[in-house]
């Protein structure tokens, strides 16, 4: 990502960053309660999630594979939320779901992902890397200290930059397990810079039950734009969650320690995927989540790996998200009491990998801002077979958060 000077005179930028790496576990889901701690930041990561995949599969083309996190970027945006005023904030409460209670709802989540019962290493961290001298409010820097447990550094972005950028790559690189380095890349910050925002989350688990190795062949895997390639696929036999439609099947893979659960969905017609990310919408998104039952299913999926980077400023402005990003427009007065603030660039990566021990996933979300000048029973199986194009979630049970999205075109 680069987060460059406009024509607007010299800016000073603001860059957020959210990291996760996930390998989980997982039983069937539950809806997220209204009531339920979290419910704000989990319906909002939800909405996102539907909202964003529609605007990412087009800009991906087709026939490639992508992931996102829907949680990561929410949770980067609703830091930047608290610092909104105004009708900038109103904008993001309207198309983000946001309200003033995303912070406490945040906090709770997040102390309830890093507490799920066993099986699952997970770490959590939050950090603030604002210009040594520069004055933002204890009002703003305190709530990100309370809510996101962030801990506060200052760096010299103006005498000393590129030190400022290898230390929060550093930091980075490590609470993510070495996932994603380089996140500010050469010249994203310069002696402009003002603040850097990071969350970093690294989440590992293996399947409830593992694919054997021995088990694994290479197979044809078809391709939406016709053709095939040779690829690795996994196969057993267990019982697992289920359900199916005349247009789509969709299975739910548990992770050791029932916390969390990746769901498959795969479209009946080879060339099938892009007729059901065209219909997706938060009750298909519901569906997948909450109608599987369990099921003896014969199931072969592929080995994939999927890696991203998108900049998400177009995709947010086509929800609706646009005071933000005008220089003239934008009020982020919560975060230094005057205002001349406005966001520059988002940008996002992910990583996703899926195997026979389980799956690893990893996303960055960036937003860079500049001054203005179980048991189961024994029935018939289902058969399972993902050997083309299929859309992917990983959700927290407890609360319904998706964590990860995307599509495997390409394993």
């Amino acid at each position: 990502m680069k987060i460059s000077h406009g024509a607007k005179s010299v800016f000073n930028i603001t860059a957020l960053f959210l990291l996760m790496a996930a390998m989980t576990a997982l039983p069937p889901a539950r809806p997220a309660r209204a009531d339920a701690p979290g419910s704000d930041a989990v319906l909002a990561a939800n909405l996102l999630a539907v909202k964003l995949y529609g605007r990412l599969s087009v800009s991906s083309g087709a026939t490639q594979s992508f992931c996102f996190s829907p949680y990561s970027v929410s949770s980067a945006l609703a830091m930047t939320y608290a610092g909104a005023s105004g009708s900038t904030a109103e904008e993001m409460e309207k198309n983000l779901g946001f309200s003033e209670g995303m912070h406490a709802s945040g906090a709770a989540l997040r102390e309830g992902l890093a507490s799920r019962p066993g099986g699952a290493e997970i770490s959590i961290a939050n950090s603030i890397w604002p210009q040594k001298g520069y004055r933002f409010l204890k009002s703003f820097t305190g709530l990100l200290e309370k809510s996101y447990g962030a801990l506060l550094t200052p760096v010299d972005f103006m005498k000393q930059p590129e030190s400022a950028r290898r230390q929060i790559n550093g930091w980075v690189s490590e609470r993510t397990d070495g996932r994603i380095t380089d996140i500010l890349p050469p010249d994203s910050v310069d002696s402009s810079s003002r603040l850097v925002l990071v969350n970093a989350v690294y989440f590992k688990a293996a399947w409830q039950a593992e694919f054997q190795e021995g088990a694994t062949r290479e197979q044809e895997f078809f391709l939406a734009e016709g053709g095939s390639v040779m690829t690795p696929m996994m196969h057993s036999v267990r019982g697992a969650g289920y359900f199916d439609t005349e247009s789509f099947q969709a299975v739910k893979l548990p992770y050791k320690g029932g916390g969390f659960s990746m769901i498959i969905v795969l479209p009946r017609e080879k060339d099938g995927l892009a007729a059901l990310e065209a219909n997706l919408g938060t009750g298909l998104l519901e569906d997948f989540r909450l109608k599987p039952e369990a099921r003896r299913v014969d199931l072969s999926i592929p080995k994939f790996r999927a890696e991203s980077a998108f900049s998400l400023a177009d995709a947010l402005k086509e929800l609706g998200v646009k005071s933000a990003f005008d220089d003239e427009a934008a009020d982020f007065s919560l975060m230094n009491g005057k205002g001349g603030l406005y966001i520059s660039a988002v940008a996002h990566k992910a990583f996703v990998a899926a195997d026979e021990d389980g799956t690893e996933a990893a996303a960055a979300t960036a937003v860079g801002m500049a001054r203005m000048s179980a048991a189961y029973p024994e029935e018939p199986e289902a058969v399972f077979r993902a050997d083309h194009p299929f859309l992917f979630l990983i959700e927290d049970v407890g609360t319904g958060t998706i964590l990860f999205m995307g599509r495997v075109s390409r394993p």
